[in-house]
């Protein structure tokens, strides 16, 4: 890896643990922005997906979570803790057989998930 590919995927990094720190403190639409600017060079997407989804859920944007979690499921390796967070946006929306639909893929590939 060269010098400058490192040093984008480090202030990738800076900006997720940012957005974090942002969304901890309820400042969600500041962390929605710097996560989403962390999400193009983060080595792990699924993670800046998941952590961008739960203050878009926080800020009742529920579509825009949902579409979050769902990016989340497809590019990670374990995307247990995106269907838990999916299903609790069904259960939000009030589609139960889903939520509990992704509850379960969320146990199948965590059986220790809780």
């Amino acid at each position: 890896m060269d010098k400058q590919s490192w040093y984008v995927r480090q202030k990738a990094r800076l900006a997720y643990r940012r957005g974090c720190t942002l969304a901890r403190q309820g400042n969600h639409q500041g962390a929605i922005a710097i996560l989403t600017q962390a999400l193009t060079d983060h080595p792990e997407p699924a993670e800046v997906h998941t952590k961008r989804g739960l203050s878009y859920r926080a800020l009742k944007q529920l579509d825009s979570a949902r579409q979050d979690f769902m990016a989340a499921i497809n590019c990670a390796d374990n995307p247990a803790t995106a269907y838990f967070y999916r299903g609790q946006i069904s259960s939000d929306q009030g589609q139960i057989t889903e939520a509990i639909s992704d509850w379960h893929q969320a146990i199948a590939h965590n059986p220790n998930y809780t």
